[in-house]
């Protein structure tokens, strides 16, 4: 589904064989490192990760970073910043369906 999803939103990043280019499977690399030290410094709790996830997210760089360890700060400073890049693409390369996308996120928060 979010391959779909993706291709939809950034069909230059795909082959005409559908292969992923290879950005996406970095920031796929550094989102699975940043969830392995996240699941680390909890103990294992998966869930806790999407909490981290969720947080740095919405609170940004100047947050306390919800006292989590160096590596997990690290692993997420990384994310955050190749995150910031593909958002920018996104943004640049279909602003409508941006748009349409953040209208139904924030509908569905209020």
């Amino acid at each position: 589904k979010q391959k779909e999803l993706i291709r939809s939103l950034i069909p230059h990043r795909f082959s005409l064989d559908e292969a992923v280019d290879h950005g996406i499977h970095v920031l796929h690399g550094r989102f699975r490192a940043a969830e392995a030290a996240i699941t680390a410094a909890h103990s294992g709790e998966s869930a806790s990760s999407w909490a981290c996830f969720v947080h740095r997210a919405v609170q940004g760089v100047d947050s306390n970073n919800n006292g989590e360890s160096k590596s997990v700060v690290e692993a997420m400073d990384t994310l955050m910043r190749d995150l910031e890049g593909w958002s920018i693409e996104l943004q640049r390369h279909c602003p409508d369906d941006w748009n349409r996308c953040c209208h139904i996120i924030v509908a569905s928060l209020s």
